[in-house]
């Protein structure tokens, strides 16, 4: 074990030669400063003393110096089997090791919504509940953190996918060794009690009234709702359609890339009725760039509309009509003439608890399906 210049003297770096545990050769670029390289190399030498020596703590020192190497370093430390991942991780920033997890991933092919959405929940748990490092991550102050935003007006919904995004980023932390033992965080909260936003599906009365009042209004308009009430597609998938995502033919169909799903891992084709399709590509012309235009505050702009076209914004139930809720309308519709299987595969939806809450169901069936009962009364 040495402390040596760059053999072609080539570099003013200063370097530590020395011999793994397994006995392979090792030689590290450390620092300009002599000094400062001959404290890296006696630590490296510790470190071996303690392997052989069997130890099963290391000086507090020694675990100081490896916190504060660099995370190409430590992972050094790890191939060379100096330590262990768990100990080259231990004290280190948690911000590291997310970033680590957003890279891994982004490595999964998962869409830019669900990395950027599930990083997001995570950073603002760990500054919420201060914890700087692996060792800080502690169950009881996440539930305090999440129960304080929850009285501060955070659903219980919401609160539930920030629990989901914290416990898939600490099982990420066991399985690449970074702590020994996954903390115990608290359990989801039932959450269907909770619903904040509360959308209701529009009859085929309101349909028509909303796509005729709009047709007059705006040509632009008239299509994003009627395309969003045909083919049941979210905003951003919407938003994300150019010509070439649309196949004409017999059997016409747009394709909804998985990058521009909010979960979906690979593309889904989602089929257009025959006319729709002729219609919509005399509508489209030449165009080249994005076929929709969206609207800022789409919601507000759909609200304005549905008064032109005489169509509350609220019924009775307090149950709104936002731009979502045309996805509503889409799969309540869709449920008469389509098997569930199928409607869930269109709507894109990973299970069918999560179509169910889409397919509401149509308050005139109901009434009919009561008037067939036969009457119990003699």
């Amino acid at each position: 074990m040495r402390l040596m210049r760059h053999p072609g003297g080539r570099s003013k770096r200063w370097y530590a030669e020395f011999r793994d545990p397994a006995g392979g050769q090792r030689r590290w670029a450390l620092s300009t400063d002599k000094s400062a390289s001959l404290s890296d190399l006696s630590m490296i030498g510790r470190l071996l003393d303690s392997i052989r020596a069997r130890s099963a703590t290391l000086p507090p020192d020694v675990a100081a110096w490896i916190v504060r190497q660099h995370p190409k370093r430590r992972r050094q430390l790890c191939v060379a089997k100096l330590v262990d991942p768990t100990t080259a991780h231990a004290g280190a920033p948690l911000a590291e090791s997310l970033t680590a997890y957003r890279t891994a991933l982004e490595a999964q092919d998962r869409n830019h919504w669900h990395v950027s959405g599930t990083c997001t929940r995570i950073e603002r748990i760990l500054v919420g509940t201060n914890a700087m490092t692996i060792e800080d991550l502690n169950g009881e102050k996440v539930a305090a953190w999440l129960k304080a935003e929850r009285v501060g007006g955070m659903a219980v919904a919401t609160s539930n996918g920030y629990l989901t995004s914290l416990r898939s980023f600490v099982r990420w932390l066991v399985d690449t060794d970074r702590i020994a033992r996954a903390p115990r965080l608290p359990g989801k909260l039932p959450a269907a009690v909770d619903i904040r936003r509360d959308r209701r599906a529009l009859t085929d009365a309101e349909t028509r009234k909303l796509l005729t009042a709009t047709k007059a209004r705006s040509p632009d308009r008239y299509w994003l709702y009627r395309f969003a009430l045909e083919t049941g597609l979210r905003r951003g998938e919407i938003r994300s359609l150019t010509a070439g995502h649309f196949t004409w033919g017999r059997r016409p169909f747009v394709t909804v890339q998985a990058a521009y799903s909010r979960k979906s891992k690979r593309d889904r084709r989602v089929p257009l009725s025959p006319t729709t399709a002729r219609e919509l590509r005399a509508w489209l012309g030449k165009r080249t760039g994005p076929v929709f235009t969206i609207p800022d505050r789409t919601s507000d702009v759909l609200q304005d509309d549905l008064k032109a076209a005489g169509v509350p914004f609220l019924d009775s139930l307090r149950r709104r009509v936002d731009f979502h809720a045309l996805r509503h309308t889409f799969a309540t519709r869709a449920a008469r003439y389509m098997g569930f299987r199928a409607l869930q595969a269109v709507l894109g939806h990973q299970t069918p608890a999560m179509t169910a809450r889409y397919a509401h169901e149509a308050w005139d069936a109901v009434q009919d399906g009561v008037r067939a009962i036969p009457q119990v009364a003699g």
